[in-house]
């Protein structure tokens, strides 16, 4: 989707498709984009050392407060320009505007917002792949909220904390891999 937004974004060709769908086709491509995203979740989720092992309960209760962020996340790369690119199963572009229509404008800009941050970041795609494991694993007992940045009164601290850690565990690794 990031390859077609962005040669969207280059050749000027603004017009989102579903502009002009009704309410009832964006909630069913919602719907629809639901399962798929919670089936590769899952399956990532399953291939981290210890997951596995977790009753199905606990490993159920993490994947339904956590789905949320993951997607948040892991799609902050489609929010450009004040404007997002996502496009769900049914071919309709989940914009902005369809956004304040489903989900009001204040839990839109915040999302907004965060996926700005995220962007801001300059995360390498390594670093981002480490995230995930972090998002799933992060403790909530703090946190009345599914969103990942309000957990942090700083994400711009966080983000250098995690960067610093990122690249001493990566070094460490690197240099056992190598000997």
């Amino acid at each position: 989707h990031y390859e077609y937004a962005m040669q969207m974004i280059n050749t000027g060709n603004l017009n989102l498709v579903g502009s002009n769908a009704d309410i009832k086709e964006v909630w069913e491509g919602l719907l629809a984009n639901i399962p798929i995203f919670v089936k590769e979740v899952i399956s990532f989720a399953k291939e981290m050392p210890g997951f596995s092992h977790l009753p199905q309960k606990d490993f159920a209760a993490i994947i339904n407060f956590k789905i949320y962020d993951m997607y948040l996340f892991r799609n902050h790369f489609l929010f450009i320009d004040g404007q997002n690119y996502s496009r769900l199963p049914n071919g309709i572009h989940y914009s902005r505007e369809w956004m304040y229509k489903v989900i009001g404008p204040e839990l839109t800009d915040e999302m907004f917002k965060y996926e700005k941050e995220i962007s801001d970041s300059n995360f390498t795609r390594r670093e981002l792949a480490l995230l995930f494991p972090y998002i799933l694993t992060i403790p909530n007992e703090n946190c009345n909220y599914h969103f990942f940045f309000l957990i942090y009164d700083d994400l711009d601290k966080f983000c250098l904390k995690f960067k610093i850690l990122f690249k001493t565990r990566f070094y460490r690794v690197s240099i056992k891999l190598k000997n």
